[in-house]
């Protein structure tokens, strides 16, 4: 997965994503691991047997040599799975904008042509309609995105019934997201 602005707007980097194995990471490990090795050395040359070996680091065995964001065979990796809902979010959020920016302006769904009655809409309001509709269905995923740390119990319930709302949106209207 690729970063994009989308994405970058709400703050996420590229070591953020499922699938990019961090190479800081790997670079402080092993900088890490020479520094024990010389250590060790130090310790074999200078100091009694009981005291040789220094502590070997939790960090070499623990994230180190971490695999959970290494692509297996079939190209997932197992950071996207501990939690999948904020892996689709990253990924359907920006397409979300992309099609909301590029493409609902060139047409709308027939089901938001007409109102409650079957009678179809003689002005915009079918097109304004879609288009907020998609607007509900991206704030859902930015929202998911985000998960702010929010001690607020009535900002979390408006979060959470504007989730929601937006992915029963999405869900109904899965279909007609297609130009």
């Amino acid at each position: 997965m690729k970063n994009n602005k989308y994405l970058k707007e709400l703050g996420i980097q590229w070591y953020d994503l499922p699938g990019n194995y961090i190479p800081i990471t790997s670079i402080r490990a092993r900088l890490m691991r020479r520094w024990y090795l010389i250590k060790r050395g130090f310790c074999f040359m200078f100091q009694s047997l009981e005291d040789r070996a220094p502590a070997y680091d939790n960090f070499l065995s623990s994230q180190a040599f971490d695999k959970r964001n290494k692509e297996n065979k079939e190209g997932f990796c197992e950071w996207e799975f501990y939690s999948l809902d904020y892996s689709m979010a990253l990924y359907i959020y920006p397409r979300l904008r992309e099609f909301r920016e590029k493409y609902a302006k060139y047409g709308t769904p027939s089901s938001f042509c007409f109102d409650e009655n079957g009678k179809q809409y003689e002005d915009d309001r079918g097109h304004e309609n879609w288009l907020a509709t998609i607007d509900k269905m991206i704030r859902a995923f930015e929202l998911i995105i985000k998960d702010d740390d929010i001690g607020d119990m009535d900002i979390l319930k408006e979060h959470d019934k504007q989730i929601e709302e937006g992915l029963n949106l999405y869900a109904k209207n899965y279909r007609a997201l297609w130009w």
